[in-house]
């Protein structure tokens, strides 16, 4: 009994101090889905490609977002047409990025496969992204701008700066209705 006494206190000590207070697990699923839930589901898009100065494509598309990587990402699926040519993107969303820009965008589409990564948060109900890359040996600003979903519809609209963002040309226009169940 004498030895069964010192192991157990032994066993306590070594175990060390233990709170009473849990702590509670992260979960990057939840935080993806608290700041990026509402876009989830099946969306039918008309969209407005730029064409060139004061010109645009219209097209229709579908756009899937769903939870991918036990819901740590959201993963968009979107098909459609593009300056009449078949055209797909797929992107992954995260919420869990650094402090000034904790949504950040994963992008590639089916036209010229450059990658593209985006940063950025909401400023009131509408999520600004935006990224710099270079595109034919220029230095290229983008910005994505997409609003909440409110009563079934959001928008997005795409810009870019080739001067370092002193002036802006807008390249796409989206509107996005949730596509019925």
């Amino acid at each position: 009994m004498r030895n069964w006494t010192l192991l157990s206190l032994t066993a306590l000590c070594l175990a060390g101090p233990r709170s009473s207070v849990a702590q509670a697990a992260f979960s990057c699923a939840d935080t993806v889905e608290a700041a990026l839930g509402a876009y989830r589901g099946t969306w039918q898009v008309v969209a407005l490609f730029r064409t060139g100065s004061g010109t645009w494509d219209t097209t229709q598309a579908t756009a899937t977002f769903s939870p991918d990587l036990t819901g740590c990402v959201l993963r968009q699926d979107y098909r459609g047409r593009r300056y009449g040519e078949p055209y797909q993107y797929l992107a992954l969303w995260g919420a869990n990025g650094f402090p000034e820009a904790r949504i950040q965008r994963f992008f590639a589409h089916s036209l010229h496969g450059i990658f593209d990564l985006a940063a950025g948060g909401f400023r009131g109900d509408t999520l600004l992204l935006e990224s710099r890359l270079t595109v034919q040996g220029r230095p290229l600003v983008q910005q994505v701008r997409l609003t909440k979903p409110v009563a079934g519809t959001f928008t997005q609209t795409d810009r870019r700066s080739t001067d370092g963002g002193a002036t802006w040309t807008e390249t796409l226009r989206a509107a996005y209705r949730r596509d019925a169940p």
